[in-house]
């Protein structure tokens, strides 16, 4: 899903990653400006074949800058 990325703008990202019965995982996620309400459709998501089901979680980052993470919480999926 395209999406307009606004300069000095601050935003809220929910990732969530689910373990499926086949053994695949399910990573879902949507981004919104932090001023407006949390969107109830996901805008990307994709199924790992050969995921890494154990460990703990981490977030990675690739870009032609630098990249900020602020205010990080990690929450059991319900």
């Amino acid at each position: 899903m395209p999406f307009a990325w606004q300069v000095d703008s601050w935003y809220r990202m929910k990732l969530e990653v689910q373990n499926l019965p086949d053994g695949t995982v399910r990573a879902r996620g949507k981004v919104w400006p932090r001023s407006d309400p949390e969107p109830a459709a996901w805008m990307i998501e994709r199924i790992d074949p050969i995921p890494n089901r154990q460990g703990a979680p981490g977030i990675f980052g690739s870009a032609l800058s630098e990249i900020y993470f602020d205010n990080l919480k990690v929450y059991k999926n319900n």
